[in-house]
């Protein structure tokens, strides 16, 4: 089985697994920074992508 929910309805269903005794796991995060800067990608990118090839993060 495979349900997805996202933002604000991600606690309601997990309340609703748990009130109804299903096993669940997590399979995808994703996360969401904003940075208004110029010139933030350029300083922050490689430093995020060592990161992740250092921690088995995927990145697309």
């Amino acid at each position: 089985m495979n349900i997805t929910a996202s933002s604000t309805e991600a606690p309601v269903l997990a309340q609703a697994l748990r009130g109804l005794n299903i096993t669940y796991g997590v399979t995808r995060v994703d996360s969401c920074a904003d940075w208004i800067e110029e010139g933030a990608f350029d300083s922050l990118s490689g430093h995020l992508i060592a990161f992740a090839q250092a921690n088995g993060i995927s990145i697309e």
